[in-house]
This record gives structure tokens, sequence and C-alpha cells, in this order.
């Protein structure tokens, strides 16, 4: 009983972990460019 609910745990947290670098893959593109834009904006100011 003990063992089927830690595992129902840990595979909730393998399908949170898969879906937040899924979401982080998609917006990789977005990410670099307002990255790049906040080291321009810190760099020249």
């Amino acid at each position: 009983m003990l063992a089927a609910r830690r595992l129902k745990t840990r595979s909730l947290l393998v399908v949170a972990v898969v879906a937040a670098a899924l979401v982080l893959w998609q917006w990789r593109y977005w990410m670099l460019a307002l990255g790049g834009v906040a080291i321009a904006l810190t760099w020249r100011g």
C-alpha cells in the first residue's frame, strides 16, 4: 500500500518535471530573447 502510494507520488513528480521541461523547451527562444535584452540593457545602462 505504502509502496503504491510512493510510486504514484514519484510518477506524478516525473510527469510534472517532464511537463515543465516541455514548457521550457517551447519557450526557450523567448527566454533567450528576453535574457539577451536584459543583458543588453544592463550592459548599456
